[in-house]
């Protein structure tokens, strides 16, 4: 038996256990060895002096340290935050408890947490906050380039005619929506690979670059291609929901996943406001530039937050790694103030450990992944989800289209102000915009009570709530291609009416897939809807009468509301069940899940 002094003048010392024949770590968390051959005895630094004395033990925070564990988080799958926080001391009778469990089942006793409420509970307000940030974040380099195209035209090309202008204006939006097509079809099944959190946190660092690099545009086709870039990397944005959902409890995810939709009106008047502000403050000429560098400024944030988040428990598990699985609901359980509900997870039927990946690194790691990309892709149009997924595609096209023609329209009908000669000038009615944009808000909130109600029949969940918008939106269309006063009202019921019926689609898609190819789903999907937009934006410039461009739109709906009679209702449906070999994934004109009675 041998023992080791330390002299204490020297302050706080490291002992290191190098070489021995065995070590065993007791059930109270000792460690005994055997055989010891080798013990080193190191003076602490006096960055790591304070965290040994106080028995945390966290290694001190360093900017080379938190971009390896950034580019560590997904790639490896390690499954813990950047910022581990104070150990929680508990009282003697909680203690984490032992067994194995379901993922679903953890989750939800780590975010209720035995009250039976998750909605006010730390890491599900962290969570919403910061992935409804990457949807709101979509909203406002979206709906900025109506302030910024022609605005930065005007300044590039001052006598330039209105035929060039228009056609200058038209290229840059072309570029950012390129951009989304090409990154969404990118992102999001490298998402099912990599994962989901290494995604979103590459894709908000490198949209803060290029926005910023967008306001300092020297050129037109500089701007053109920067604009690309920010589109190219939203692409990845898209993931942000798919994670958001697979951490929440399946009773509440309905109602806490709307909060991205309400978001993303936040965005649409949040840039309203920032155009009236800078474009007034600075003037247009170089007003657009500040109103730019406005619009990257909730990514920021979002980046920041960001780092207290941790990799999907449940991607982790479903991709053979139940060990990062649990250091992430570990990490979620920190961030509650909770004890663990188990010590291991049950593993899925047909899932076998990612034994492939685990000794590789560097680009053998990623020709990995990438065959994983693929494997993704494939899954969509697979024997079991082809129907599903060719539904869910015609959702998608009708319902983001006619989001984007309803804008267009009503835009139309309002009236642009235009220049003495017929150009359109770069000024705008802000009030009205913001007004406008203030009914994708309402729309969304209106939908908060009833997305996760099924004791009313087809009047809530996702199927009621999405098709009452879908028909108010209609409804409004059709006194618009009437000409029925006041235009306005009308205007901002239909808005907001096609704003949240095209944001209960994207929940409802994410409730529709399963782990395996969830973010490749949601990404085509989205891609999907944008070329849905472009066609109908087609459609509501072509020469043809108010009349006839509102009854194509009227046309749109119905079809929109088809698809949605054949998917499941997903409300209270959890994940394993999606993710198990033998999942029904079927289609049938019904409502699955769904009392029509009212009776619970």
């Amino acid at each position: 038996m041998a023992s080791v002094g330390a002299n204490k003048k020297k302050g706080v010392v490291k002992t290191t256990l190098t070489d021995a024949k065995s070590i065993r770590i007791s059930a109270d968390g000792r460690m005994v060895a055997s055989g010891v051959k080798r013990v080193d005895v190191v003076e602490a630094k006096d960055s790591e002096t304070a965290a040994l004395l106080q028995g945390e033990g966290h290694k001190p925070v360093t900017v080379g340290r938190a971009v390896r564990k950034a580019f560590s988080w997904g790639t490896g799958g390690a499954g813990r935050g950047f910022f581990s926080g104070k150990r929680r001391r508990r009282a003697e009778d909680e203690e984490d408890e032992t067994g194995a469990m379901g993922i679903d089942e953890a989750i939800d006793r780590i975010l209720e947490d035995g009250d039976g409420e998750c909605l006010y509970s730390n890491f599900t307000m962290l969570s919403a906050f910061t992935l409804s940030v990457f949807t709101m974040v979509f909203a406002l380099e979206t709906n900025m380039l109506t302030y910024v195209a022609p605005c930065a035209v005007s300044s590039f090309y001052p006598d330039a005619s209105w035929e060039e202008l228009y056609v200058k204006e038209t290229g840059l939006w072309d570029a950012l929506y390129y951009g989304e097509m090409v990154g969404t079809l990118f992102w999001g099944p490298l998402g099912d690979s990599v994962g989901r959190y290494r995604i979103l946190f590459i894709s908000s660092v490198c949209i803060l670059i290029f926005g910023c690099l967008s306001a300092s545009a020297t050129s037109f086709a500089f701007l053109c291609w920067m604009r690309f870039f920010v589109g190219f990397f939203e692409g990845g944005s898209v993931v942000a929901i798919d994670m958001l959902a697979e951490i929440l409890p399946s009773k509440d995810r309905g109602f806490i996943l709307n909060f991205t939709n309400t978001a993303w009106g936040v965005g649409s008047v949040f840039i309203c406001l920032g155009a009236k502000w800078t474009l007034t403050t600075w003037g247009s000429a170089s007003g657009w530039r500040y109103l730019v560098l406005f619009a990257v400024t909730p990514m920021a944030v979002s980046i920041f937050t960001l780092l207290w988040l941790v990799e999907s428990p449940r991607f982790l598990l479903i991709n053979g790694k139940p060990d990062a699985a649990m250091r992430s609901l570990r990490t979620m359980a920190k961030r509650n103030d909770v004890p663990m509900p188990c010590d291991s997870l049950i593993v899925p039927p047909g899932v076998e450990r990612d034994t492939e990946i685990e000794n590789k690194a560097g680009a053998a790691r990623w020709y990995i992944y990438f065959k994983r990309f693929w494997r993704s892709c494939k899954a969509l149009l697979s024997k079991k989800l082809w129907k599903r997924t060719l539904l869910i595609w015609i959702l998608w096209f009708g319902s983001i289209g006619l989001y984007s023609g309803v804008v267009i329209f009503s835009a139309d009908l309002i009236g642009e102000e235009q220049g003495d000669d017929g150009s359109i000038e770069c000024s705008f009615n802000f009030d009205q915009n913001i007004l406008l944009a203030s009914s994708e808000i309402v729309g969304a909130v209106l939908c908060f009570p009833l997305i996760d109600k099924m004791t009313i029949g087809i009047w809530g969940g996702r199927f009621g709530t999405y098709w009452m918008t879908l028909f108010v939106s209609t409804a409004a269309l059709l006194m618009l291609g009437y000409n029925e006063s006041p235009t306005i009202f009308w205007v901002y019921i239909s808005r907001g009416g096609i704003s949240a019926a095209s944001g209960i689609v994207l929940i409802a898609t994410t409730e529709w897939y399963p782990s395996v190819c969830r973010a490749t789903g949601t990404s085509i999907a989205y891609f999907v809807g944008i070329i849905g937009s472009i066609a109908v934006t087609y459609w509501t410039y072509a020469y043809f009468s108010t009349e006839v461009i509102a009854y194509g739109l009227c046309i749109l709906s119905v079809i929109s509301l088809i698809p949605a009679l054949f998917l499941p209702e997903t409300v209270g449906i959890d994940f394993e069940s999606l993710d198990k070999p033998d999942a029904d994934f079927g289609v049938s004109c019904n409502t699955r899940r769904v009392n029509c009675c009212g009776d619970d």
